[in-house]
């Protein structure tokens, strides 16, 4: 599979939308950035994008409740209570 682009709306460290677009010419993408800046997030996001509920993501986080995963990583900076992403 390859990914072409990534859209994350209000989603953990994430506020509003944010467009990821790569490039088939450059097939390797490094993410780098310093601690608490959404590089482990963006991982997780593409692993909720494609597996949901068995994801890696959701399975090791101390969660119960997949509901409550997912209401826990809302970016609420903005006053909505929802939160997307697109592949």
């Amino acid at each position: 599979m390859i990914i072409k682009r990534l859209t994350i709306d209000r989603f953990g460290v994430y506020a509003g939308q944010n467009l990821f677009a790569f490039s088939n010419r450059r097939p390797i993408v490094l993410i780098g950035g310093m601690n608490g800046h959404g590089k482990t997030t963006f991982l997780a996001v593409i692993l909720l994008a494609l597996y949901g509920e068995n994801s890696a993501a959701y399975r090791e986080s101390s969660y119960r409740f997949y509901r409550s995963y997912l209401r826990a990583y809302v970016n609420r900076n903005d006053g909505n209570t929802s939160a997307a992403v697109e592949l």
